[in-house]
C-alpha cells in the first residue's frame, strides 16, 4: 500500500512538471541563446569601447582651448636696484639748441655741464596674478583626424558584424543540435512502429507454435530481434537526453523546465542557382561584409599616413590678463594669427619608413581579403554539392522505401501461409526500417544543410 502511494505521488508530481514544462520552437530558443550569450554580451562589450574612441577622436575636430590661472609669489635674490640713468650727454645738445634758439637776444642760458643720474622705481611686483586664454584650431591636421576617423567608424561596424557573426554561430550550432533532436524523435517513432510489427508477428508466431507448424526456434528470433530494438531505442533516448542538456546550457536554463517543439522537415529543392546563392553572398555574409570593411579601413590608414609629409598649419586666438603689470609688461594683451609647423630631418625619414609599413600592411589584408573571399566562394559551393547529392539520395531512399514495403507485404501474406520463414519475415521488415531509418536521417541532413546555406549567406532559400 505504501509503494502504491510514493508511486501515485510520483506520477502526478511527474505529470505537474510536464504540463508546467514551456514547449520551445526553434526561433525561441535561438532568441533565449542569444539573449543569454556572454560571448555576444563580451562583442556588445567591445563595440561599446569603439563607439567611445569614435567620439573621442570627432571631439579632435573641434579647436583646444587652454586656460590658465597663475597666482605666485615672487621673492628676487637680489633685490632689484631701480633703475639709474644719466642725463649728462643730452646737455651738451640741449644747450647747443637753446644757444641756436636765443641767438640776437641779450639775454643767454647757461645749462650745467653735469647732472647728477636720475633713479626710476620700475614698480617691480611682488606677485604674479595671471589668466591666460588661448585657442588653436587645426587646420592641416583635420584630413589625417578625418581618415582616423572614419577609420573608427568602420572598425565600430566590424564589431556589430562580429555580434551578428557570433549570433550566426549559435543559430548554427543551435540548428544542428535541434535538427538532429527532431531526427532521433522520428526515429524512435519508427521504432515504435517496429515493436508493433514485432508484436503482431510474435503472436502470430505463438499461434504457429501452438498448432506444432514451428518450434522455438522461430520465438527466439523474433526475441532476439526486439532486444536489439530496445538497446537501439535505449541509444537515441540517452542521444536525446544529451541533446536537451545541450539546448538547456544554451539558453541557461534548467532541462525540466522546457519541452522541445517537434519541427517535421518538409523537402523542397532549392529554387537559387549556385551563381545567385554566390552573389546574394557577397552582399549579405557577415564574414564578406568584415572583409570589405577591414579593406576599406586599410585604405583610410594609408591616406591618414599621408598627413606626416605635409605641414602643420593652426589658427589661434588668444588673450592673456595681468593683474601686476608693469612697464615692460602691460595689464592685457590679446594676440590672433597662424602658426605653421613642419618637422623634417631623422623624423622626415622616420615617417617615411613608418609609410612604407602602412602600405605593406595594405598590401598583406588585400591578399588575406582575396583568400578568404576564395574560401568562403568554395564553402558555399561545397555546401551546394552535397545539397544537391542528398537530394538525389532522399529521392533513392524513397524508391528504396516503396520496394522494402512491397517485398515486405509479400513476406507477411507468405508468413501468414507459412510459405517463408521468420528470418526472411525479419528481414524483410528490417530492411524497411533501415530504408526509413536512411530516410529520415537524409532529410535532417539536408535541412540542417540549407539552413547553414542560409545563415552563412545571410538569404532566403
Amino acid at each position: 500500500m505504501k509503494k502504491s502511494i510514493i508511486s501515485t505521488l510520483c506520477l502526478l508530481l511527474t505529470l505537474t512538471c510536464n504540463l508546467s514544462a514551456e514547449e520551445l520552437g526553434i526561433d525561441e530558443i535561438i532568441s533565449i541563446a542569444v539573449e543569454n550569450s556572454e560571448a555576444i554580451k563580451a562583442e556588445d562589450s567591445k563595440s561599446g569601447k569603439n563607439e567611445y574612441e569614435k567620439k573621442a577622436t570627432f571631439m579632435r575636430f573641434f579647436p583646444t582651448i587652454s586656460l590658465e590661472a597663475k597666482l605666485l609669489k615672487l621673492e628676487y635674490f637680489p633685490e632689484p636696484d631701480k633703475l639709474s640713468v644719466d642725463l649728462s650727454p643730452v646737455l651738451g645738445l640741449l644747450q647747443q639748441s637753446l644757444d641756436e634758439s636765443m641767438a640776437g637776444l641779450p639775454i643767454s642760458i647757461t645749462l650745467p655741464t653735469e647732472l647728477p643720474p636720475m633713479e626710476i622705481d620700475l614698480g617691480v611686483p611682488t606677485h604674479q596674478r595671471t589668466l591666460d586664454l588661448t585657442v588653436v584650431q587645426p587646420l592641416t591636421p583635420l584630413w589625417g583626424i578625418y581618415q582616423g576617423y572614419k577609420a573608427l567608424e568602420l572598425k565600430s561596424e566590424i564589431s556589430k558584424l562580429k555580434s551578428e557573426l557570433t549570433k550566426d554561430k549559435i543559430k548554427l550550432e543551435i540548428v544542428k543540435v535541434y535538427n538532429s533532436y527532431n531526427m532521433l524523435t522520428d526515429i524512435l517513432k519508427l521504432l515504435d512502429e517496429s515493436f508493433e510489427q514485432l508484436d503482431r508477428y510474435e503472436k502470430n508466431a505463438e499461434k504457429f507454435h501452438k498448432a506444432g507448424l514451428i518450434d522455438e526456434t522461430a520465438l527466439y528470433k523474433i526475441k532476439v530481434e526486439r532486444a536489439a530494438l530496445e538497446v537501439e531505442k535505449e541509444k537515441y533516448l540517452g542521444n536525446q537526453s544529451v541533446i536537451k542538456a545541450a539546448l538547456a546550457m544554451f539558453m541557461n536554463r534548467d532541462e525540466e523546465s522546457f519541452e522541445i517543439k517537434y519541427d517535421k522537415p518538409e523537402f523542397h529543392e532549392i529554387t537559387k542557382s549556385e551563381d545567385e546563392i554566390i552573389k546574394a553572398q557577397e552582399s549579405n555574409r557577415t564574414e564578406m561584409l568584415m572583409v570589405n570593411k577591414n579593406i576599406e579601413i586599410q585604405e583610410r590608414l594609408n591616406k591618414r599616413a599621408i598627413q606626416n609629409f605635409i605641414p602643420q598649419v593652426a589658427l589661434t586666438f588668444g588673450f592673456k590678463k595681468n593683474w601686476d603689470s608693469t612697464i615692460i609688461n602691460p595689464e592685457g594683451v590679446m594676440f590672433f594669427g597662424a602658426v605653421a609647423r613642419w618637422e623634417f630631418g631623422f623624423d622626415t625619414a622616420r615617417q617615411y619608413y613608418e609609410y612604407q609599413a602602412v602600405k605593406a600592411s595594405s598590401v598583406s589584408t588585400e591578399l588575406e581579403s582575396v583568400k578568404l573571399k576564395k574560401d568562403m566562394t568554395l564553402q558555399v559551393k561545397k555546401l551546394m554539392a552535397d545539397i544537391k547529392v542528398l537530394e538525389k539520395a532522399i529521392e533513392q531512399n524513397r524508391t528504396q522505401i516503396e520496394s522494402a514495403e512491397v517485398t515486405q507485404k509479400i513476406q507477411e501474406a507468405k508468413y501468414e501461409k507459412q510459405m517463408t520463414t521468420e528470418t526472411e519475415l525479419l528481414n524483410a521488415q528490417l530492411m524497411v526500417k533501415k530504408s526509413k531509418t536512411e530516410e529520415i536521417a537524409n532529410l535532417y541532413k539536408y535541412k540542417t544543410a540549407l539552413d547553414e546555406l542560409a545563415i552563412i549567406t545571410g538569404s532566403e532559400l
